[in-house]
Parts: C-alpha cells; sequence; structure tokens
C-alpha cells in the first residue's frame, strides 16, 4: 500500500519504504530516496506554488500539475513497476509549512500536490491512501 503523507507522519512510521515526493526534504531524511515524478517543478526546475495560479488556484492548479505527470508517465510507470506492491511511505511537507499552516488557519484544510498524485495513482489502479493530515486536513482540488 502507498500512503501519501507528510514527512512528520512518515518519520515516525514502522515497516514502510520511506521516500520525498517534495522539491527537498528534511535532514533527517537524507537518506530517503526521493522520488521525481512526483516533485512540483517545472521543466527548468522552478516550483509549481498554488498561487501562481491566480484568485481561485485549485482547478487551474490540478490541471497543471496533471498536465506535467502525464509528460512524466513513463517514470511513473517505472516508479510504480518498482513500489507498487511495497508497503510505501510517500512524505511532502504539507501540512507542516508556513504557506499549509496559514492555508489551515484561514480555510481550515490546506492544499498539497498529493492530492494530484493521489489521483495518477487511482489512473494507474494502484491501491494507495492519504495519511492522517493530509486525509482530514487537505482539500480536494
Amino acid at each position: 500500500m502507498i500512503v501519501l503523507t507528510s514527512f512528520k507522519e512518515a518519520s515516525v512510521m514502522k515497516n514502510v519504504v520511506k521516500l520525498g515526493g517534495a522539491r527537498w526534504g528534511p535532514p533527517f531524511a537524507g537518506g530517503w530516496p526521493e522520488v521525481e515524478w512526483m516533485k512540483p517543478k517545472r521543466k527548468n526546475g522552478t516550483a509549481v506554488l498554488l498561487r501562481d495560479f491566480g484568485s481561485d488556484p485549485l482547478v487551474p492548479y490540478h490541471d497543471y500539475m496533471l498536465d506535467l505527470y502525464r509528460e512524466r508517465w513513463p517514470a511513473v510507470r517505472r516508479w510504480l513497476g518498482e513500489y507498487a506492491e511495497l508497503d510505501v511511505a510517500v512524505a511532502c511537507w504539507c501540512p507542516n509549512t508556513k504557506t499549509a499552516r496559514a492555508q489551515i488557519a484561514n480555510f481550515g484544510t490546506f492544499h498539497c500536490h498529493m492530492g494530484v498524485v493521489g489521483d495518477v495513482l487511482t489512473a494507474a489502479g494502484v491501491a494507495w491512501e492519504y495519511g492522517v493530515e493530509h486525509e482530514t486536513m487537505m482539500v480536494r482540488g
């Protein structure tokens, strides 16, 4: 089972392969392999940020990220071939970033690229779930 979660939650999980799915990871995750195809980065390496998509960003962000992941499909398939049958925790910073905490304070939810990753995994027919923080507080785009 693949769990899309935070670095905080993944750090205490037992008996799982721990991977980073963010643009960078915390020092304690220095030995965790990174999932390059999941990183919210443009082809030129710049970050894809929710705030780049105007005053109503959820749908445009989601669509943009989905297009990026479609372009990365060969890498997605290779990764799934290696990890889909394992117990895996793929971590990102949300909801423990300043931006995500502000979203939670203002709206009670946060937005995360892991929502789009979940859509990709569903489309690929892979079993997965969110960690507790993502499941309870993340807005679906």
